[in-house]
């Protein structure tokens, strides 16, 4: 069975206690989040989806945090991060499958971090 994060887990976390606030993914609790935090769901569920442009943006933004002297190896833990507060989010509903589905994204939004040009 296919794992569809925004659905399964991303939606999941909505619902308990990780909502973001943008006008096309159907968060609305915190309107104060960071638009930064925002962009990178958005780009997030991009990257999950049709990849119409995330992997662009987020080589760019690795370019980007390496002017603010942000090393590569800790600009890729961010995803990791968001995944972490995405399952405690969810608590006992997060599932196997949940966690598979994360960890095979994970390594590929890695390997773009890893391969953004320099």
């Amino acid at each position: 069975m296919a794992v569809d994060l925004r659905k399964d887990s991303v939606a999941l976390a909505d619902d308990e206690a990780y909502p973001i606030d943008t006008p096309t993914n159907g968060f609305t609790r915190m309107p104060q989040t960071d638009p930064a935090d925002a962009r990178a769901f958005e780009a997030l569920f991009d990257f999950i989806g049709e990849r119409r442009y995330s992997g662009n943006m987020i080589q760019s933004e690795v370019l980007t945090h390496e002017g603010y002297e942000v090393p590569r190896d800790v600009f890729a833990t961010f995803f990791g991060i968001v995944a972490k507060e995405v399952r405690e989010a969810c608590g006992a509903d997060w599932t196997d499958a949940m966690a598979g589905a994360w960890r095979r994204t994970l390594a590929d939004l890695d390997y773009h971090v890893r391969h953004a040009p320099a």
